[in-house]
């Protein structure tokens, strides 16, 4: 039985975890390193969307070796690239 709650897209540590093949001590060093955010009122719980920036996460700690510090700098670095370059899409459409 799935712990995601359809209504507010929401799924726990423990299923993001298993979904995307980490210890569920790994995903809470990744909150810890402020790269997954706990939803508020959610407990123990994450947006659904938070499994792209985990298997980014998975792919910079596994391939090369970056601890959970390093990905958090990189992941935030990456998204403020992709922010970039949609803004400069937008710009040059004009």
């Amino acid at each position: 039985m799935s712990s995601r709650d359809p209504v507010s897209g929401l799924m726990t540590l423990e299923e993001v975890a298993g979904r995307c093949g980490v210890t569920i001590e790994w995903l809470e060093e990744l909150v810890r390193d402020g790269v997954v955010e706990l939803e508020q009122h959610g407990g123990r719980r994450v947006r659904a969307e938070v499994k792209l920036r985990i298997q980014r996460a998975v792919r910079l700690e596994r391939d090369l070796g970056v601890n959970a510090a390093g990905v958090a700098v990189i992941i935030e670095l990456l998204e403020r690239i992709d922010e970039l370059e949609e803004e400069l899409r937008h710009f040059r459409a004009r």
